[in-house]
Order: C-alpha cells, then sequence, then structure tokens
C-alpha cells in the first residue's frame, strides 16, 4: 500500500514490466520506432538493456528461476518465442513458425510455455524435448473464437486468458482453461490481462482504467 514510486525516468514509453522471482529486478519493453529489452533493479537503478537492434522485441517474461527472459521477436523473420540470459546473452530461438507466436507464458516448474499464435490457436511447449514438442490447446465450440493466454497458476493447473473474435477482434469475456481437463470456464464478461495471485484461486485483471479482484470460484468480480 501506498504512493506508486517511479524506478525508470526519460521520454522513453515503457511497456509490460514484469518482476523477477525474487522482486529485485524489473524486466521491460520500449515501445515506439525500437522496440528493446531491458532490466532494471526494482530500487530504479543498475538499468541494463538486453537488446539493442531494429527488431521488435517484447513482452518480457522472467522463468521460474530467475536466469533467463522469454519474450517474443520478429529477428527471425516472423513472429517468435525468444529466450535470453538475465544478464544479456545466450538469445536463442524457440519457435520458427510460419504464423505469429505473440506470447511466451512460463509454467511454475519452468519446463513449459504457454504461448498463442495470432488469430489461430493457443499452445503448450515443452522445453525438455527437443526440439521443443508443441501441444495445441482445446479450441473454443466457436471457430471464430481464440484464446490469448496471459498468466499460468501457481499450481500449474490453469491458464487464464481473454477469449476473443477473430473476425471482429473484439474480447468476449475473461476465461481460465484447466490444463487437466482442457475445458474453458468464464471468469467475467469484460477486462483484460488477467494475472493470477499465489493462491491460484484469485485473479486481478484491468477494465476500463481500473483494478479488480475475481475469485475463480464465486465469479464476483469487484
Amino acid at each position: 500500500a501506498g504512493p506508486a514510486t517511479p524506478i525508470t525516468a526519460g521520454s522513453r514509453h515503457i511497456h509490460v514490466p514484469n518482476t523477477s522471482p525474487d522482486g529485485t529486478l524489473v524486466a521491460f519493453q520500449s515501445f515506439g520506432p525500437q522496440e528493446d529489452i531491458f532490466v532494471i533493479r526494482s530500487d530504479g537503478t543498475n538499468e541494463l538493456q538486453l537488446t539493442n537492434d531494429s527488431f521488435r522485441d517484447r513482452m518480457p517474461k522472467w522463468s521460474p528461476d530467475g536466469r533467463s527472459i522469454a519474450f517474443y521477436s520478429n529477428r527471425g523473420g516472423a513472429f517468435d518465442i525468444w529466450m535470453i540470459d538475465a544478464g544479456g546473452s545466450n538469445l536463442r530461438q524457440i519457435t520458427n513458425d510460419s504464423a505469429a507466436d505473440v506470447r511466451a507464458i512460463w509454467s511454475p516448474d519452468g519446463k513449459r510455455i504457454a504461448g498463442y499464435r495470432f488469430n489461430e490457436e493457443g499452445f503448450i511447449l515443452n522445453l525438455s524435448s527437443s526440439p521443443p514438442q508443441q501441444t495445441p490447446l482445446a479450441p473454443f465450440d466457436d471457430a471464430d473464437a481464440v484464446f490469448d493466454v496471459s498468466d499460468w497458476s501457481p499450481d500449474g493447473n490453469w491458464l487464464a486468458g481473454e477469449k476473443f473474435s477473430k473476425s471482429s477482434g473484439m474480447i468476449q469475456g475473461l476465461f481460465i482453461y484447466s490444463i487437466q481437463t482442457g475445458k474453458y470456464q468464464l471468469l467475467t464478461e469484460s477486462g483484460y490481462t488477467p494475472i493470477w495471485l499465489k493462491d491460484s484461486r484469485r485473479l486481478l485483471f484491468e477494465n476500463d482504467g481500473k483494478m479488480y479482484l475475481v475469485d475463480r470460484l464465486e465469479r464476483k468480480p469487484r
């Protein structure tokens, strides 16, 4: 609780900050003519630029062990999932799809990544296999609807994300997806980017400039 404290300064447009598992570092993306990945200490010191080129490097996500950052980028031609060590070394490509892979959400054990192909389907990527093996998520009954995954529950059992229409691009509600059953459950009729709390039951999400909390069992946002 209390006032927000800025940890970055200047005229850059800072986008999608993501805190390291131990809370000491924040990864973020610059947004604009050049989109790069940065890391900064949570007290605003020791900023480190991990990428610096003309490619679109987007939505950094820390691995559960805090050693790597996954993001998606067009540096291989199409948008794919990439990974880089937290210190800026060992940049490597994880997927190589003809469609644009535009999410990289870690499982709690760090062995899998949930992704989403733009206007197509979500998938789970097994990092233990070589090359990483993809398993598609179950589709919605509505063929025009797709699931844009945004977070993986700490207990490993659920994905949370947005259902939206391929034809209109409109969000049709926030849903959770059971890893075990392949079934979807509606959370709310509107909102953006649900994020799990540590109890794997409550989620935070944004709607109309406000922050909401919803219980996945009660499904009554406040």
